[in-house]
């Protein structure tokens, strides 16, 4: 009984030792195991969805000054990559890398017909994935160590509070900021380097008094929210002043 034993593993092992040396193709079997895989996720998710639900954030305000976009942590090297293809050739990175990426990879099965699965046995692709990963993996750190546009914001709750004011109040129809609003009024984008605090709240209490002969109408609000209006003038340009040396968009030095 043992001898038969011995001789039915030994064709089970030789059986199996032929079909990994034929080997198989890729579909359907690899792409039929994909696909089983892929509903299962597919279910799950969908199971923790109407279980759990899925947090949401507030509406998008196309009006809002406060916003800072910043994507998921897994698309931070296709942010990271529209740096390095700035204006009109954005598409070329939002689009136009990542369909040859995808497409690439569905000919890998048709390119490579190497029988061996080990991946000293087929350098080439190994070597391509490897330089595609570490890509995506520095691309990603670079994307994470962008500071925030507006970094102030996030630390000074007036200054949020400011900018919300200054476009409710429609200070923007008068006033310019960095290229943007109006030119009946100064141009604010180095308000904060011109004036002292002092100065802007008299101005926004009492305008005409503090500066004879300006159009500005008196605006009626609380002292909380002019101590936010003059927080977020002097955020300008910058907390670090950076415009007492650079220049941007023909503003400071």
């Amino acid at each position: 009984m043992s001898a038969g034993m011995d001789r039915d593993r030994e064709k089970i092992l030789d059986e199996y030792r032929q079909a990994k040396e034929r080997g198989k193709s890729f579909y359907p079997y690899a792409v039929f195991k994909d696909l089983v895989a892929m509903a299962a996720l597919t279910v799950i998710v969908l199971v923790l969805a109407l279980t759990l639900g899925a947090e949401l954030d507030e509406m998008a305000d196309p009006a809002s000054t406060t916003y800072n976009p910043r994507p998921e942590w897994y698309f931070l090297f296709l942010f990271q990559m529209l740096k390095l293809f700035p204006g009109k050739l954005e598409a070329l990175a939002a689009v136009g890398v990542p369909l040859v990426g995808v497409m690439a990879l569905l000919l890998v099965p048709r390119l490579d017909r190497t029988i061996s699965r080990h991946p000293w046995d087929r350098p080439r692709w190994t070597a391509l994935g490897m330089a595609t990963l570490s890509a995506v993996v520095v691309l990603t750190w670079y994307g994470a160590q962008t500071p925030m546009i507006n970094r102030a914001i996030r630390t000074d709750p007036k200054i949020t509070e400011g900018q919300l004011l200054f476009a409710t109040f429609g200070c923007g129809n008068c006033h310019s900021v960095f290229g943007e609003g109006g030119t009946v009024g100064p141009n604010l984008s180095d308000v904060g380097l011109r004036r002292d605090a002092k100065w802007l709240e008299e101005h926004f209490k009492e305008p005409r008094e503090v500066s004879p002969g300006t159009v500005m109408p008196k605006i009626d609000m609380l002292v909380e929210e002019r101590e936010s209006l003059v927080a977020y003038m002097k955020s300008l340009p910058d907390e670090g002043r950076c415009m007492s040396c650079h220049s941007l968009g023909g503003v400071g030095r």
